[in-house]
Formats: structure tokens, C-alpha cells, sequence
């Protein structure tokens, strides 16, 4: 007998996951809490039973405020489809970007997970053969993909979702809902053996969200854009300057960064093997002991990311020397690379550069790098700051010669991040390699939170479809001509008339390359002059065709 799975994906933070689902499973953050280690010559056994009593009756309140929470994001969710159903559909699509969709794309998409009890696994083209077999549309089925061993998950569109269940109800074939795609057990790959059950957790869900972020390339193009609207949310990234970050003190910065993907915090002071308490996983470059008997450090970075994140986080391990890793942490968040640093003030110059070029700018699956953090670098008119020091230089001539973005100047010009008494300046960035999608920066100088610098938030979209080119005629010529011999030889004599440009651009190129780049200047002209030779014979003897693309062939 045949059985349906039915799973629903992790939600973006600002949706339900019942009004959101997806190609597969409902996606928790594991909430748990960290005790710090207490000195037994300090304090008793009571303290500590008063302190576990207490971070218990926080993580109770923090249950009841999510669940609260998720009622009212269902309850919104629901309205925002009523309006959406009533509402006139528009006409309006464009591939180039994310445009306001017709009203049956503007509806959520429900994923539905069929289990194929067959011991191999079936090929895509026989699993629609047995759908249609059960009088199920193959049409409303938007893609078909396998989650685990014998489990194939099928994308269609919510409005389906009752009519393909009574479908599959009159041939006696069964829905399963315990299905979870995010499960450690669903990992078959003998390379994660060795790993914890949380750790296979974290790479399942990372394999997810790539299973996620390529569907919409094969799904055709009009309702690509629903898939992926339905799976992108911005991504946040949070910075803040805590100048020291007592333990107890985390709960009012969380609260601020509770819409965030991830929050940064520099300067923690926070030293080995202390945590914060809270069940934001965290991963921390921990300050430096400045004497034996210090309860607290000197720098210090620390990265706490949201459990309702709905992108899969890779931190990054720091494998480089002491002298530089102290300086940076590093992670992965869906298709970007985040390096944060943070550099003293007293570090010297040329360290900074050492630290800068030690920050890789690729890996896998990555098409973004940002760099963020605490900098100390007064840039002066570029970024809008009222004055220049030495680092700034610095880091002003490394973001020129490695053409990096600074979003600073260009979406908060101007706007100071360290404001005290004695003044105001802008010294905490966020910088990118390359452009990105719907960016915003957000500095809040309304807030103070015992440290003069502001926090900060950076928004942006990744790019979860791929880029689409607009395809032009393609142009051919009959060469079945050339078989004729009087025909061949018309051609090349045509060709030899053509081909004295090139001698005149090597007789004029007689002279020793300066360098490698003029060399390779001269080679691609070279190379554009043989071509053009080349079809230009081809037009005046073979005769050229365009051939026109069908503009519905995507469709």
C-alpha cells in the first residue's frame, strides 16, 4: 500500500509553520540552557539551586511568550490569506527581479511527502506514471523529490492540497504525518557515524536548506518566483559593541535582536568556558586574560544565532595562529560568508593588514562575503565621519584595492556608530564583496545600552534563484554549401581577403609585450580579428539565419 508523508518546512521567524509549509519538515530550535560554572570557594550549593530555579522560570517564560507568539502570527496569517483570495489578481511578471504575483502565486504552497514502498529508488518519470495511474493531475504537481530512502516529496499548491487527499483517500492510500526531513536519522552518509545527534541535526537541516534552494531551478518559470518568495526571508545580521557583556546582561540585547538571523557582539570580555544563558546557540573567539586571577578578558567576539533562524549557520572554526585569530570569527549563513572582526585601537597597522588578508573570500556554495565588526578606523569624508586616523587609511586603501562595498557610506552616510561625550564618530562597519539584494542598515542612536557604540542591523535577500539572461537569436549559416567545391573555394578565398587585418595587427604589434596584461590585451584582439574573419566569409557565402527563440518555451 502506498502512503503519503505530509511535512511542512521551517518557517522564516515571521511566520507560522502550519500557514507556511513547504517541501519538507517542521524546523525547531532546541531550546537548552546553559548554567555557568560557579567558584564552589565563592559561592554554595543554595546559590546554585536558586540560580538553576531561576534560569528555569526565564526559559518557561520565553516558551510562553514563542507560543503566544506563533497563535498570533497564525492568527495574522490567516487574515492576510482571506484578503489575498478576495483580492483582484494582477497581471504584472517580470523574471528579473521578485514582482507583486497573480493572486494563484500569491497563495501559500503546501508540500506533501508520498512514500514509495518499492526497495529502489524510482525515477521521477515512473513516480508521475503511478500518480497518474490514481487519476492525480501531473500538472498540479509542481516538483517531485526525494527526501530519504523510499520517501518522495511532492511541491504543489495549497488550494490541491484537499482534492489530491481525497484522491489519494478513494485508492485507500494513507497520509503520514510524522515525517521529518531535519531528523538526524534521515542521514545515510557513513561520514556522519561519528557524529552527535545534534551535530547530524545541524547537517540535516543544512542539507535541507539546499534541497530548498534548489527546487525553484527546475521548476518552470512563472511559479518559481512563488516557490521562492515563499522560501526567502531577509537575512539579519545584528552587530553590537558591548565594551564588556556581563552574563546576566544578554536578555535585553536578545530582545532587541529577537527579529535577527544572528547577533554579533565584539568586545564580550567573555572568557573560556564561560556561555551566556540563553538557548541561542553560541559560538565565541574568546577574550585574553590579561592577568592570572582576571574574571574578565580583553576583546572577545561572540556569535549567537536565533533558533527560529530559518537558514542553516556554519561556524566556522579559526585554525589560524593566536596573533590573528583572536581578532575574527567566522561563519556561514545560507550563500554568504561573514567574517567579524574586531582591531583595537592599539593594534598595530600592519597586524590589521595581516588580519585582513588572512579572511578567505570564497568557499562552497558561497556567493557573498560580507565583513563586519568593530574596525576603530575613522575614514573622514567618505563615509561622512568629521576626521581621519592612520587605520582609516588603511582600511580605506584595502576596500579600493579589493573593491569592496562599504554599506556605511552608502545606506547610512553620515550616521555616527560611537557617540559619547566627547564626540561622535563612525568605526563599526559592514562591508561586501559584491552588490546584494534589497539591502538595509539600520544604526540605533536612539538606544543606550551601556556601551557607547550603537547596535546595528543589516538586512538583506539572498539569491535563492538562479540569474536569468534574456536570450538572444542565435545565428547560423548552411554550411551543407561548403560541400560544393567551387562554393568551398569562394569561401576561402574570402577569408584570405578578410584575414589581412590580422597580419596588420601583428605588424603593428611587433614591439615586446610591457606585461602579462598587455600580452593578454594583444591576444584577445588577436582572437576577435579571427573571428570576425571567420564570419564575415560565413555571411557572404553561406547566407546567415537567426533563429528566433519561442518566448514560451520557459513556460
Amino acid at each position: 500500500m502506498l502512503n503519503i508523508v505530509n511535512s511542512i518546512q521551517p518557517a522564516p521567524a515571521n511566520t507560522h509553520t502550519s500557514m507556511n509549509p513547504e517541501f519538507s519538515g517542521s524546523f525547531q530550535g532546541a531550546t537548552s540552557s546553559q548554567v555557568t560554572k560557579i567558584d564552589n570557594s565563592q559561592t554554595d550549593s543554595q546559590s546554585l539551586l536558586n540560580m538553576i530555579q531561576l534560569l528555569t522560570k526565564e526559559l518557561a517564560s520565553a516558551r510562553t511568550e514563542i507560543e503566544r507568539l506563533r497563535v498570533q502570527t497564525a492568527y495574522l496569517q490567516e487574515q492576510l490569506n482571506q484578503q489575498n483570495n478576495t483580492s483582484n489578481p494582477t497581471n504584472h511578471l517580470s523574471s528579473s527581479e521578485f514582482p507583486p504575483l497573480q493572486n494563484t502565486a500569491t497563495a501559500l504552497l503546501s508540500s506533501t511527502l508520498w512514500h514509495q514502498p518499492e526497495k529502489l529508488q524510482v525515477p521521477v518519470g515512473q513516480i508521475r506514471s503511478h500518480l497518474r495511474k490514481l487519476d492525480i493531475n501531473n500538472n498540479r504537481i509542481i516538483d517531485i523529490h526525494y527526501h530519504d530512502r523510499n520517501i518522495v516529496a511532492l511541491l504543489i499548491h495549497n488550494d490541491y492540497e484537499d482534492e489530491l487527499r481525497q484522491q489519494l483517500q478513494r485508492f485507500k492510500v494513507t497520509i503520514k504525518e510524522d515525517f521529518n526531513p531535519c531528523d538526524h536519522e534521515v542521514l545515510r552518509d557513513p561520514k556522519y557515524a561519528d557524529c552527535t545527534p545534534a551535530e547530524r541535526e545541524d547537517l540535516a537541516f543544512m542539507h535541507h536548506c539546499n534541497r530548498i534552494e534548489r527546487a525553484p531551478q527546475y521548476i518552470r518559470t512563472p511559479v518559481k518566483f512563488a516557490v521562492a518568495r515563499l522560501h526567502m526571508s531577509p537575512i539579519t545580521i545584528t552587530l553590537f559593541n558591548a565594551t564588556g557583556l556581563a552574563k546576566q546582561a544578554i536578555s535585553p540585547i536578545l530582545h532587541l535582536a529577537q527579529s535577527s538571523s544572528v547577533l554579533l557582539i565584539t568586545e564580550t570580555w567573555l572568557l573560556p568556558p564561560n556561555k551566556y544563558p540563553t538557548h541561542w546557540k553560541q559560538f565565541h573567539t574568546y577574550g585574553i586574560k590579561l592577568q592570572p586571577l582576571a574574571t574578565k578578558g580583553h576583546q572577545g567576539i561572540s556569535l549567537l544565532i536565533n533558533p527560529i533562524c530559518p537558514y542553516h549557520v556554519h561556524y566556522l572554526p579559526n585554525d589560524d595562529d593566536m596573533s590573528i585569530s583572536q581578532y575574527k570569527l567566522s561563519f556561514i549563513i545560507a550563500d554568504t560568508l561573514v567574517h567579524c572582526v574586531y582591531l583595537p585601537p592599539s593594534l598595530d597597522n600592519q597586524v590589521v593588514s595581516q588580519v585582513l588578508d588572512s579572511l578567505p573570500h570564497t568557499a562552497p556554495d558561497v556567493k557573498h562575503t560580507i565583513l563586519c565588526g568593530g574596525f576603530n578606523a575613522r575614514i573622514g569624508p567618505y563615509t561622512g565621519d568629521s576626521s581621519t586616523n592612520p587605520r582609516g587609511t588603511t582600511i580605506y586603501r584595502w576596500l579600493q584595492e579589493r573593491n569592496f562595498i562599504l554599506w556605511n557610506q552608502r545606506l547610512a552616510y553620515g550616521k555616527p556608530t560611537f557617540i559619547a561625550h566627547q564626540g561622535s564618530s563612525m568605526i563599526d562597519f559592514f562591508m561586501s564583496d559584491t552588490e546584494l539584494c534589497n539591502p538595509s542598515l539600520t544604526i540605533r542612536e536612539d538606544l543606550s545600552l551601556d556601551s557607547a557604540h550603537k547596535i546595528m542591523s543589516f538586512s538583506y535577500h539572498p539569491n535563492i534563484l538562479p540569474e536569468t539572461h534574456s536570450q538572444q537569436p542565435r545565428t547560423t549559416w548552411k554550411l551543407t554549401k561548403l560541400q560544393d567545391s567551387k562554393t568551398r573555394n569562394q569561401y576561402i578565398q574570402s577569408f584570405q581577403n578578410a584575414a589581412n587585418n590580422i597580419s596588420m595587427s601583428i605588424e603593428n604589434n611587433k614591439q615586446q609585450p610591457h606585461n602579462q596584461q598587455s600580452a593578454r590585451d594583444f591576444i584577445e584582439k588577436l582572437n576577435d580579428v579571427i573571428f570576425q574573419a571567420i564570419y564575415i566569409s560565413l555571411d557572404n557565402i553561406c547566407r546567415c539565419i537567426c533563429q528566433q527563440t519561442d518566448p514560451l518555451e520557459n513556460f
